[in-house]
């Protein structure tokens, strides 16, 4: 079949989709076009497109809608296929679709001629826009893994956010707390807390410190640091006055003094005089006895 009768050689004037969208179950041109492949897949013995892939092209893209519902011509054709490589459809699928695009307009359409539109048209086209393909995949593929990363990254953190372990370590921002404190304020268990801090404080690099009995804070808050040890004082050394010479003659003594005679003691003596009314005590006699023992 030559390329003069299978395509027209004006172009006819592409068909506006209809302004009001139905779900696919009940837009009467979505099942045409969706019968119309399935017949074309059925001849072919071959596996029906799914609705996912022929959705997009019926609704998401621009152009497919409008190239359907066109008379056949050698454009069209190449911007159909186009459309169908770069929705990821594969050459098979997209040489069904393109089939059954052919046979709505050519009933007749005999499967010779497929054979020949398939060589002369849709190889030569298919093959020259594999680069393109493959770039639009390798995008496609990037943004899938961009999004799968952010929302992996977002459920890492809810639940990094969520545990207990993350909860101790903001409530500690604070300031020091005990373990019964910390779990009367996370309504957490305090044996739970207990095990965590034993484990953070315990871990090769630790993440709170220990400050005493169930007193934990984290590392570099003030009163975590070791107190410094005290360094041994050193005495002073003694200072020596420098001694002035300038009263100092060489070679000169002066003349040796005997020391001054010491006075008597009794030279210190003051007469005390006599006190009034004390009186020395009389004079008496001996007087013999006037009695005799003969």
């Amino acid at each position: 079949m030559s390329s003069s009768s299978m395509y027209h050689n004006t172009k006819a004037q592409a068909v506006k989709r209809p302004a009001a969208r139905y779900a696919y179950e009940d837009d009467p041109t979505f099942q045409a076009f969706r019968s119309a492949v399935s017949v074309v897949c059925d001849r072919m013995k071959q596996r029906r497109i799914a609705n996912w892939k022929l959705y997009p092209l019926w609704y998401v893209s621009n152009t497919f809608h409008g190239h359907w519902n066109e008379l056949p011509s050698k454009k069209t054709s190449n911007d159909m296929v186009f459309i169908l490589g770069h929705n990821f459809l594969t050459d098979l699928q997209s040489r069904m679709v393109m089939q059954a695009w052919l046979r709505v307009h050519f009933p007749k359409f005999s499967d010779a001629n497929s054979a020949d539109w398939e060589q002369r048209f849709f190889w030569p086209t298919w093959k020259r826009i594999q680069l393109s393909i493959q770039a639009a995949r390798n995008r496609k593929n990037a943004g899938r893994r961009e999004k799968r990363r952010t929302k992996s990254m977002k459920t890492r953190d809810g639940k990094k956010k969520s545990t207990l372990k993350y909860r101790i370590l903001e409530a500690l921002k604070q300031h020091p707390m005990t373990t019964a404190l910390l779990a009367e304020k996370l309504d957490a268990h305090p044996k739970a807390v207990d095990g965590h801090l034993n484990r953070m404080s315990k871990a090769e690099r630790p993440e709170v410190v220990k400050l005493g009995r169930g007193l934990y804070a984290l590392p570099g808050v003030i009163g975590t640091t070791p107190a410094p040890t005290p360094q041994p004082v050193r005495p002073e050394p003694l200072r020596v006055e420098p001694i002035s010479l300038a009263g100092i003659t060489d070679g000169v003594v002066d003349e040796w003094k005997s020391p001054p005679v010491l006075e008597s003691r009794n030279s210190y003596r003051v007469a005390a005089e006599d006190e009034d009314g004390v009186c020395e005590p009389p004079d008496l006699k001996t007087a013999e006895p006037r009695w005799n023992r003969y």
